[in-house]
Parts: C-alpha cells; sequence; structure tokens
C-alpha cells in the first residue's frame, strides 16, 4: 500500500527475478562480494538493494554515468563502467584479490567467458538474461571451479511463485523500492519500445501509462 500504482506495476516479472536469482538460484549470504551486471536496469536496481539489505558487499556495472550514480545511491559500494577494458583489473583492486562470489548476469552471450575472471574461487554465476550464443571455453569454469546456474520463473510452481511473492513482498517491506526510469501513454508503445532498442543503458523500469490512476 506505501507502492504508487506505477511502482507496483513495475515490481512483478523485475522484483520475482532479481529475487529468485539472488537467493533461490544464487544462495547469496551475508558477507559474500555480489557484482550485479546492468545495475542500472530493472532487475539491476532491485537487486542491488536487495543484496544490500541481506549484507552482502555490491558491485555494479552500468554504460552511462548517470547509470552508475543511481547504482551507488541504491547502495553498490563499487561501480564500474562495462564499456572499462580495466574492469577486470579495478574489480579486483576493489575486492582486494579476492573476486566476487556471485554474479548476476543479464547479457551472458556477450559477458559470461568475461564474468570467469572476475569471479572468487568457487563463485557462482546466475544468468538472468542472454540475447545470442557464445562460443565458450568450459576449461575457464574448470579453473575457477565455477557454478553457471540458468534461471526462469516460469519454472516455479505456483506454491514456489507464493514462497517468492511473500519473501519479496516483505523486502519491498523493509525498504527495497522500484525505480521508475521513462513513463508513456499506451498510445505511445511503439516509441516506448524504439526507446529500448535504441538505448544501450537504461535506468529502472519503463512504464506505460493505460489510464490515469
Amino acid at each position: 500500500s506505501e507502492l504508487s500504482f506505477a511502482q507496483g506495476a513495475s515490481v512483478g516479472t523485475p522484483g520475482m527475478a532479481a529475487y529468485h536469482a539472488l537467493l533461490v538460484r544464487g544462495k547469496l549470504r551475508a558477507g559474500e562480494r555480489i557484482l550485479i551486471q546492468g545495475g542500472s536496469g530493472g532487475v539491476g536496481t532491485l537487486a542491488i538493494q536487495i543484496a544490500r539489505l541481506i549484507g552482502a558487499e555490491v558491485f555494479a556495472t552500468a554504460g552511462s554515468e548517470d547509470g552508475r550514480k543511481l547504482a551507488a545511491s541504491l547502495g553498490a559500494e563499487h561501480v564500474f563502467d562495462y564499456h572499462d577494458d580495466a574492469l577486470a583489473e579495478k574489480l579486483m583492486e576493489a575486492s582486494a584479490g579476492h573476486g566476487v562470489d556471485l554474479i548476476i548476469e543479464v547479457l551472458a552471450d556477450k559477458n559470461l567467458e568475461h564474468d570467469m575472471s572476475l569471479l572468487a574461487k568457487g563463485g557462482r554465476v546466475v544468468i538472468v538474461g542472454s540475447r545470442g550464443s557464445l562460443i565458450f571455453s568450459p576449461r575457464l569454469v574448470m579453473t575457477k571451479e565455477a557454478d553457471i546456474r540458468g534461471m526462469t520463473i516460469g519454472n516455479s510452481t505456483k506454491d514456489e511463485l507464493a514462497r517468492e511473492l511473500r519473501g519479496l513482498a516483505a523486502l519491498l517491506r523493509g525498504g527495497v523500492i522500484p525505480v521508475i526510469g521513462q513513463e508513456f501513454p499506451l498510445a505511445d508503445a511503439a516509441r516506448a519500445q524504439d526507446e529500448v532498442i535504441q538505448k544501450s543503458a537504461s535506468h529502472g523500469k519503463m512504464i506505460l501509462r493505460i489510464a490515469t490512476v
């Protein structure tokens, strides 16, 4: 009841994806280091806040200066430009050479191989999104003794969904706030889709307004 109508509309799929990725598949624990790729997006902005509430040390990437400022404002302690060729070196320095224990990956076809250089030994990668295929050497996983885990909330049973929704609701009551990016009237849906396609960096969740509420 403390969320606006737009915030309530924005939290469903991204919120469930963030919860499932961090807590169900990722098994994130207090004190661990987590890297959230795409930290300024709909899933990423929620994942940062959830990870901070759990007590993790949060690393995040974003593709724009505004996106990095947003990620930092939500609680990410270490924020990087994902275009930066020196990302691995900077992350290792920020983690005192340890690397991260968990990576939430929203663009696996582009980043998965590079993720292996960011992981601590025994680390996990949870794949939340991918836009294509890739050529990947399993030896990279062997060297780090890493786990690569897929996820989709569509696999959850009714009981699992209900349990995760209750968990997400508790996190929202604990202070997690959905971030609204742009809002468009439904009549401008085509323009909204063009914005998604043309912009390389997103901030929060885009909303289509059906009527004034």
